[in-house]
């Protein structure tokens, strides 16, 4: 992007052009990606014995199947000459997210297989990705959107919180790995996810008649 914008003034279009591709790819495989976290965080707790995704071939396939996405989608955009395919795919992703988050926040206390604090991961990694999304990315998108409206122009904070989303992705990392956040986790999560919950037995009372 540093050489993007530093040529965007300059009589090297074509440069530019290469440029501007290389960054709208980054851009649309780091959304897609993203969704694909998600979902494998989603599935962790909603199905555990779903771990075909968590293997090494699995794992494989997904990241083909989405940087060959990625090349059709950003060739699209850049052969067609229509960037508002991109603001397409944030608004498509955006609803993926909101249902990831709120089946795996209601999926939570049945997920007796899975450790609490791997419970507490998950469910601070989806509001990373979350917060994200609808706070950094999405309000790029409807911007975008109404200039084509009303030729606006875009809002300086609203730049700048986009400019910072790759930032985010060092804050996901620390909250997918184990360990350096944990307690954090712990202090916050105080919702009653503790595994011995779920595995406690209910007997039932028996009174006998005096």
């Amino acid at each position: 992007m540093i050489f993007w914008k530093s040529i965007m003034f300059h009589e090297y279009y074509t440069t530019g052009i290469i440029f501007d591709s290389i960054y709208l790819f980054g851009v649309m495989a780091n959304l897609e990606f993203k969704m694909c976290i998600a979902a494998e965080r989603c599935f962790l707790i909603t199905c555990p014995q779903l771990n075909c995704i968590r293997q090494t071939k699995g794992s494989l396939l997904v990241s083909v199947l989405v940087w060959i996405l990625c090349v059709i989608t950003a060739s699209l955009c850049i052969v067609l000459n229509q960037h508002f395919l991109i603001t397409i795919l944030v608004f498509n992703l955006s609803p993926l997210f909101i249902l990831s988050f709120a089946w795996t926040l209601r999926a939570l206390p049945s997920a007796t297989s899975v450790p609490t604090d791997e419970k507490r991961r998950v469910l601070g990694t989806l509001v990373v990705l979350l917060l994200n999304h609808f706070l950094m990315i999405f309000p790029m998108a409807v911007c975008y959107t109404l200039i084509f409206k009303y030729c606006t122009d875009f809002p300086y904070s609203v730049i700048s919180l986009f400019l910072l989303s790759p930032f985010m992705d060092l804050v996901l990392f620390v909250f997918i790995r184990k360990g350096p956040i944990d307690r954090l986790l712990a202090r916050l999560c105080c919702c009653g996810m503790d595994n011995t919950v779920g595995n406690l037995s209910v007997t039932p009372t028996v009174t006998t008649p005096v």
